[in-house]
């Protein structure tokens, strides 16, 4: 009788090994959850707003660093042609 070997990769929701992706982001909330009392809720709340604003500039300087890119690559292309 063999044994299968078994895999330690998490499946995707149809059963499937993950797919490679050419292009990965990853972003984690760090806060923590926050407690009942008002005080702890806004800092809490003020802290998941930081943290929003940070993935935001994040997410612009990339799109920004992508856009920076094409009009080189669509120089060149005319070129070629």
């Amino acid at each position: 009788m063999s044994k299968k070997p078994t895999s330690n990769i998490p499946q995707d929701n149809d059963g499937q090994l993950p797919r490679m992706t050419t292009r990965q982001t990853s972003a984690a909330a760090t806060t923590a959850v926050p407690s009942e009392d008002i005080p702890s809720r806004m800092a809490h709340l003020e802290a998941q707003i930081q943290e929003v604003k940070d993935l935001l500039v994040t997410l612009t300087a990339t799109q920004t660093r992508i856009l920076s890119t094409l009009p080189s690559v669509c120089y060149q292309t005319q070129e070629q042609t």
